[in-house]
């Protein structure tokens, strides 16, 4: 049997597709390890998981991967996938050093913005910098990066924006 595949993803209670992937042994079926989005509409929908094609070598699903991806995303799907697929090696895994390095780079960007957010009936505005003056104002920090990316209008009656400090 061929070791690699692709795999699709779809809402249980609608059938709607919304993530493909590639892997080998039960990843198709493993939930853990994916990202909040993805999280989110399987909290809300729950999860079909389908093997869609079988390959002897990852290179190859990892090809079918990014053109199915891209395919779909052509299509107006609306897809869970934060890269556009082809990347990756099976059973890889980042060192507690790069672990390490990446978190110090993500704090240093956080804190490179000031987030502003404007409350919607009265037009108070909350000036903030990093995730813990973001919590200590009683917002969820993704919640308001989504709207200041574009990906939410609103959290708790704001509207958010991010500018260089």
């Amino acid at each position: 049997m061929k070791k690699y595949y692709t795999y699709a993803h779809y809402k249980a209670d609608t059938n709607e597709l919304f993530y493909i992937g590639k892997g080998i042994n039960s990843r198709y079926c493993k939930f853990t390890g994916r990202n909040q989005y993805w999280n989110h509409i399987v909290n809300k929908h729950g999860v079909k998981a389908v093997i869609l094609s079988r390959f002897d070598t990852e290179s190859e699903a990892l090809e079918h991967e990014a053109f199915l991806i891209d395919t779909f995303r052509d299509l107006g799907f609306k897809l869970a996938n934060f890269a556009s697929g082809g990347v990756g090696q099976s059973g890889w895994s980042l060192s507690d050093h790069q672990v390490d390095r990446i978190r110090e780079r993500n704090r240093v960007i956080k804190l490179m913005y000031r987030i502003i957010g404007t409350c919607l009936t009265t037009g108070k505005q909350v000036v903030m910098t990093g995730t813990e003056q973001v919590r200590l104002a009683g917002f969820h920090y993704s919640h308001v990066i989504a709207c200041c990316n574009g990906r939410a209008k609103t959290h708790k009656g704001f509207v958010f924006r991010k500018e260089l400090l």
